[in-house]
């Protein structure tokens, strides 16, 4: 739980100044709605399969998300 402002940087990698290769993010990034996130540096190339889901394509989710970033 260390994304989304709670250090005072947007994820708490930025405190150190280092650049990972993947991040991955829950929780708080909906405000309890079921959504997470993968992010991953251009270098890596998901493939078919690497990435499922278990609630994708929940709208709600992504509306709350998206009020989560907006505050």
């Amino acid at each position: 739980q260390s994304g989304y402002g709670r250090t005072g940087k947007f994820f708490a990698h930025q405190h150190a100044g280092i650049r990972p290769d993947i991040i991955t993010s829950a929780k708080g990034i909906a405000n309890g709605f079921p959504m997470s996130a993968v992010l991953m540096s251009p270098e890596i190339r998901p493939e078919k399969g690497m990435l499922g889901t278990t609630f994708g394509g929940n709208h709600l989710a992504c509306a709350a998300a998206i009020a989560v970033l907006e505050i």
